[in-house]
């Protein structure tokens, strides 16, 4: 019998299921879109996002993961994201790999409950924040181009 776990969504998304071969070719296609586009928009991400090969997870994961060398998913869980959140989504476990978290919490021999909570507050401030010094960029790169026109 599948076990389930909820998410932030407050969706009960099972794990330990069979892959359903319709499910997985779409999640694979939005995730190969969304490192598409941050390598358009954001190269040193897109690039660091095309470098960990896609693991459908449906067996074990009810959300996403990385060990640094994979991207490990539940093609449910991607299937529910909007294309904005896919490419946070990407941001998010490539500054996992980037900041050493999973190596950092073995290391240390920490509860890995309460180190991955810490973790994902640390790498979703981060994120937030290069966002909105895009977004300042982005206008003032805007606000140049429009003085030179």
């Amino acid at each position: 019998m599948p076990k389930s776990t909820e998410n932030t969504k407050n969706i009960d998304l099972p794990v330990g299921f069979e892959t359903v071969a319709e499910e997985d070719f779409e999640a694979r296609e939005a995730l190969t879109t969304a490192r598409v586009k941050m390598l358009l928009k954001t190269s040193w991400f897109g690039t660091m996002a095309t470098r960990l090969p896609l693991v459908n997870s449906d067996a074990w994961l009810s959300t996403a993961a990385t060990d640094g060398k994979y991207f490990y998913y539940n093609s449910k869980f991607i299937n529910m994201l909007k294309p904005g959140e896919l490419i946070f989504l990407f941001g998010h476990e490539v500054l996992h790999n980037v900041y050493e978290h999973l190596g950092r919490s073995k290391q240390n021999k920490h509860n890995p409950m309460l180190s991955n909570i810490a973790a994902d507050y640390c790498v979703n401030r981060d994120l937030k924040t290069i966002v909105l010094v895009l977004l300042l960029l982005l206008c003032l790169h805007c606000m140049i181009a429009s003085m030179m026109a």
